[in-house]
């Protein structure tokens, strides 16, 4: 398998290191509590010191309500999306030996089908589903400098088709609207991020901006309007302040402009490592603590003050205004906890007690980002990728709660 240099170094950019287990083990399905839901309201000065408490409201767990929609399998599961009548997940084997599918299933568990499969040397590292359609991206291993070729495919079946003739190296989809396809392209020197716009039909691709010399974009979302992400700093300033930025997504080369930006020490939301994820009014991120901006990074205010005895909340999933949070566990226990709160409201509600290993999504077709969690949610349920280990072997699975 070819593997430059160049996609080696991208990979460990986007790969930071694994916070540690927070878990609180004690925590049952049918009869436990999630601890430490915050009352705070923040301060409103943007320094991250607003008198929010870890209050002592517990969050009652009740009977189980979890299913696997795709049972446990040594084939991983990655880039799960949900589309109009169900999810799309791409499916790699990890030997590399059987080729990459891109396969529906109902939100019911129902009518797995695979809609595509690479042939040869190929390997689809990139997918997104919108509307009827699976848009993918996929490169031939066997080149010498392979790149990444923009496709779709109808989720009812049919023939594969190429959107347009452009390459993309060292690129994942961020995301597909009615603006078109989202795609950014990593970059080392200067390291960064090209951001692209490329239309559904014709495959013109138009580049709406870039983030060079502040870090690798982590964490980009598309939004109404914008595509926002943040940034870390490079070299001797890796670990600075946590900055995050939006880029107009309908326009072109664009400037990246600062939302905000805040030191690491009164960052309530763990950048790098808290989701960063927006809603129709608000940008939400948590990591210990949860906090939310308006859409223009004014506003701040802490929905959970941080705290480090108590168990994570890292942000992994929104719908409409409804945050979806978890506490991480390894892939040997499924204790761990997925609670919702609103942008209004920091009281949670559990959505399960029963989570193991929430799957990390993959960059490049091969190495987690453990800054981005595999969660989406559905019409009436939320859906996961978990992955579990009992001594011997690795497993995906898509398993999902009511939302």
């Amino acid at each position: 398998m070819t593997r430059s240099p160049r996609r080696f170094a991208l990979a460990l950019l986007l790969a930071p290191i694994a916070c540690g287990d927070d878990a609180d083990p004690a925590a049952g399905a049918d009869a436990g509590t999630l601890d430490g839901d915050g009352d705070g309201d923040g301060d409103g000065d943007g320094d991250g010191d607003g008198d929010g408490s870890s209050g002592g409201d517990d969050v009652a767990c009740g009977p189980s309500v979890v299913r696997d929609v795709v049972a446990p399998d040594v084939a991983v599961l990655s880039g799960l999306t949900v589309a109009d009548d169900g999810l799309v997940v791409l499916v790699s084997d990890p030997t590399f030996v059987a080729p990459t599918t891109i396969d529906r299933v109902g939100f019911d568990g129902g009518g797995r089908t695979s809609i595509h499969t690479s042939t040869e040397r190929r390997r689809v590292v990139s997918v997104f589903a919108f509307g009827d359609t699976a848009y993918f991206l996929e490169r031939d291993d066997a080149a010498v400098i392979p790149v990444g070729e923009l496709w779709r495919v109808p989720l009812a079946g049919g023939a594969a088709e190429r959107v347009g003739d452009a390459a993309f190296e060292e690129a994942a989809i961020l995301g597909v609207d009615a603006d078109g396809i989202f795609v950014r392209r990593g970059t080392i020197d200067p390291v960064g991020s090209v951001f692209e716009r490329i239309d559904p039909t014709s495959g013109v691709v138009t580049t709406v901006g870039a983030s060079v010399d502040t870090g690798t974009p982590l964490q980009p979302r598309v939004t109404a309007d914008d595509l926002v992400f943040v940034v870390g700093g490079v070299g001797a300033d890796a670990g600075g302040p946590q900055r995050v930025f939006a880029l107009p997504k309908r326009g072109q080369d664009g400037t990246p402009v600062e939302l905000w930006t805040v030191d690491v020490a009164d960052d309530p939301c763990g950048f790098p490592l808290g989701g960063l994820f927006p809603t129709p009014t608000r940008l939400a991120c948590g990591f210990s603590g949860v906090a939310t901006r308006a859409l223009d990074g004014t506003m701040p205010e802490i929905l959970i003050d941080p705290d480090p005895l108590l168990p994570l909340n890292v942000l992994v999933a929104t719908d409409a205004e409804t945050l979806y949070v978890i506490e991480t566990v390894p892939n040997t226990s499924r204790d761990g906890h997925m609670s919702r709160l609103t942008t209004d409201d920091p009281t949670r509600t559990a959505v399960t007690c029963e989570l193991g290993k929430v799957a990390n999504r993959v960059v490049d077709g091969f190495f987690p980002n453990q800054t981005e969690w595999e969660v989406r949610v559905g019409p009436a349920d939320v859906y996961w990728i978990e992955e579990s280990f009992d001594g011997t072997t690795v497993r995906s699975a898509i398993r999902a709660a009511p939302k």
